[in-house]
């Protein structure tokens, strides 16, 4: 068994370095099999891992919070943050198998779990109508964690989530539709305590206000998304310096040249990919 810290701060090169030695140490060849047990951390490092030692040995995840059963551990993305920017390092790795199971979410801290709601809500909202409403009927029971109603948002997450990978594994078109709210939420991220979840829910916000001043949606669409957020004990603003976004946005992986792949939103399930200038973005939040 190989331990690393809890957090994000462990998303880092020193324990790529570190896990690669102990792997060594205890003799791992090109035959082992690595499995990442814990939530999105575990997965993102798991993977890499697995990518680069000996060029590449088989691994699957077990994924114990709700935003690594829903996001982190679905899609073959990993990767480590580097020099203050959110995976800048990493490969597309897809494992052997995933294991869900929704009683380890008991388990979970409040925060933790309010954290993956985050991208539960982020699915819905460019994805699927029904599941938006369920969220908006069902807000309280979620947050008790009621256990059909987390069987279902689970399940349609990873629906939604997979179906797009399918379609587009290496993020040249479609597949970018799931960096909503992302674009503006790593940069808050990477530059506040808020954890990914809360920086998305901020990020998604954002995203729907600049679609409002690109003259995409309508306001009432911004306060469907604020309410449900709300709802769900994210938070929908924060206080951050317009300079430090744009600086991060200049070294999102998504740009390209001068512009940005953006995504906005139209409608709820309505997304739209759009490339802009990063300045345009920084004057519409």
């Amino acid at each position: 068994v190989i331990e690393i810290n809890a957090g994000e701060e462990s998303k880092s090169m020193v324990t790529i370095l570190s896990i690669c030695s102990q792997l060594l140490e205890i003799g791992a060849d090109r035959h082992s099999f690595l499995l990442g047990f814990g939530g999105g951390v575990v997965c993102d490092i798991c993977g890499f891992v697995a990518s680069i030692y000996m060029r590449g040995i088989e691994f699957a995840y077990v994924s114990t919070s709700l935003l690594s059963q829903v996001d982190a551990s679905i899609g073959g993305k990993t990767g480590i943050n580097f020099q203050s920017f959110k995976n800048i390092l990493g490969a597309f790795n897809h494992p052997e198998f995933v294991l869900c199971d929704q009683k380890v979410l008991a388990t979970l801290p409040e925060s933790e779990f309010i954290n993956g709601l985050g991208e539960v809500v982020k699915h819905a909202f460019i994805a699927d109508k029904e599941m938006f409403e369920f969220l908006k009927d069902k807000s309280e029971i979620i947050l008790d964690r009621d256990e059909l109603s987390m069987k279902y948002l689970i399940r349609r997450s990873i629906e939604i989530k997979s179906s797009i990978v399918n379609q587009d594994e290496r993020e040249s078109g479609m597949r970018k539709l799931l960096n909503f709210g992302h674009t503006l939420g790593h940069a808050i991220e990477v530059n506040s305590k808020y954890n990914h979840g809360e920086a998305i829910s901020i990020g998604m916000v954002m995203a729907a206000k600049c679609s409002h001043e690109f003259g995409y949606c309508s306001k009432l669409i911004i306060g469907e998304l604020e309410n449900l957020l709300t709802a769900l004990s994210l938070p929908i603003k924060c206080d951050i310096d317009k300079n430090i976004l744009f600086e991060a946005i200049q070294k999102d992986k998504k740009k390209k040249a001068n512009m940005i792949d953006f995504v906005f939103v139209e409608d709820i399930a309505k997304p739209r990919i759009e490339k802009v200038d990063p300045s345009s973005i920084q004057k519409a939040v």
